[in-house]
């Protein structure tokens, strides 16, 4: 099964280094016009079954090998790897589409999440709200994978969300669970929490210290 890697940016950031794991080509918005530029990047993929990325993620170690797994298991499934990142969510088929950092479109859904654009053109600057809003008019649900293969690096944000510490990246990030040996159904636990929490402190205050050097 080929999948096609896409990275969505307005070439305001540097990628991760993590990003070389894969192959891909990029999205570019040149007029940050998040919305627009996201109903032509479904109609630019239309044809094909790819995978989006946002431009401020960390992927997890293995991430192409990972990442091409779970789909070969849902091979035509929407499929969601990053949701709310501060809360322990359970893997299946929830009812709200939330974020969208890192998705797998099968090409037969884009087609179908554009026929829905046309008939109930979405204006909105986020390409969040014009997925849950095309999904919840197709009476479809996609599918989560948890736990998470991306961390989000939470800089500032282009859509001027709301920042605070942390409020974005997730503590149960696959590569924190992996480290400690935890497994994602024991992350639940308090104390186990509380572990990756810190280690994801840790890693945030490495990252920085390198940037800084």
């Amino acid at each position: 099964m080929l999948i096609n890697y896409y990275i969505r940016t307005t070439l305001d950031r540097k990628l991760d280094e993590s990003y070389q794991q894969i192959p891909y080509e990029l999205m570019i918005d040149y007029n940050h016009n998040c919305g627009k530029a996201f109903v032509e990047q479904l109609k630019q993929i239309q044809n094909e079954d790819a995978v989006l990325l946002e431009d401020d993620l960390i992927l997890c170690k293995d991430f192409k090998n990972r990442i091409e797994k779970v789909i070969e298991k849902h091979p035509n499934d929407i499929i969601n790897f990053f949701t709310y990142p501060q809360r322990y969510n359970k893997e299946g088929y929830p009812r709200i589409f939330c974020y969208n950092c890192c998705t797998y479109f099968p090409k037969e859904k884009t087609k179908e999440l554009l026929r829905a654009i046309e008939t109930f053109p979405v204006i909105s600057s986020s390409a969040e709200c014009i997925m849950r809003n095309c999904l919840n008019r197709l009476n479809y649900r996609h599918y989560l994978y948890q736990p998470p293969l991306v961390q989000h690096l939470d800089l500032d944000s282009i859509m001027n969300h709301t920042n605070c510490e942390f409020k974005r990246r997730s503590p149960y990030f696959i590569d924190y669970l992996d480290e400690l040996s935890i497994s994602y159904e024991d992350a639940i636990l308090e104390e186990n929490k509380e572990k990756l929490i810190n280690l994801m402190k840790e890693k945030f205050k490495e990252l920085d210290k390198n940037k800084n050097q």
